[in-house]
């Protein structure tokens, strides 16, 4: 198994998110300028900003800074949603809980352990409805910078259509169901980019203790072992480059 938190963004965000973060409980943000501006005035622990959203954000056409490393905390089952917008930021945690499992403390499977599965040309979409979604978008990170999505409940879906990931340090994006009650959470993407080419860079992971579902994606990392990981059950894709060992499950 490989610790989810080796440097970067994913130790940093293991010390702030293992402290318990001080929250910002700011007024209802509708914007991504509202939500960099939160991120910017709250207490910092650890180097990290927070912002707890207890309402669903859903931004359309936006263009928009992130400044600060920041974590984002899903209360209340709030979901995240960018569409046609770009967005160019420090740091940047998304989370439903700072839950009881310290980010330090998560685990991640080991490549080569898991059992290859063969390309299936026709997949259904994922059922559930996503509570991050990153449509026609680009989500870009400073020279540093590195992306963590870590959805820890049941019915956590992640969907990242037609939209550019890029940022240096790393791009993980996991649903893990720690409840382990409920509908597992899932993984989908279509037509989209990740990337993660710093140097130096922890490469590139997608985890899901549900489905997934990629279809025309690219991936791309300078991680010393070539890191780009999708971890799922089961798991689907069609015309995707740049995995290694393809789309695994456990």
């Amino acid at each position: 198994m490989k610790k989810l938190a080796y440097g970067g963004v994913l130790v940093l965000a293991a010390c702030a998110l293992g402290v318990g973060v001080a929250r910002s409980q700011s007024a209802v943000i509708t914007s991504l300028a509202e939500l960099s501006s939160a991120c910017e005035s709250s207490d910092k622990t650890a180097g990290f900003a927070s912002v707890v959203l207890d309402h669903d954000l859903h931004v359309r056409d936006e263009r928009a800074t992130l400044a600060v490393p920041c974590i984002v905390y899903l209360r209340e089952g709030a979901s995240l949603a960018i569409v046609d917008s770009e967005l160019r930021s420090a740091h940047l945690v998304v989370t439903d809980d700072a839950g009881s499992m310290p980010l330090s403390e998560m685990t991640l499977p080991t490549p080569g352990t898991l059992a290859t599965e063969k390309p299936v040309p026709v997949v259904e979409p994922l059922e559930g409805v996503a509570r991050v979604r990153i449509e026609r978008s680009t989500l870009t990170g400073d020279d540093d910078a590195g992306l963590l999505v870590r959805l820890l409940h049941a019915e956590g879906h992640i969907a990242v259509a037609d939209s550019t990931l890029d940022y240096p340090a790393s791009s993980w994006m996991t649903t893990t169901n720690t409840d382990r009650t409920g509908r597992p959470g899932g993984f989908e993407a279509t037509g989209s980019t990740f990337r993660s080419v710093g140097p130096p860079s922890e490469g590139i992971w997608l985890v899901a203790s549900g489905p997934g579902r990629l279809i025309d994606d690219r991936f791309e990392t300078t991680a010393n072992d070539g890191l780009a990981m999708v971890v799922t059950a089961p798991c689907q894709h069609s015309n995707v480059t740049g995995i290694t060992g393809r789309c695994h499950s456990p």
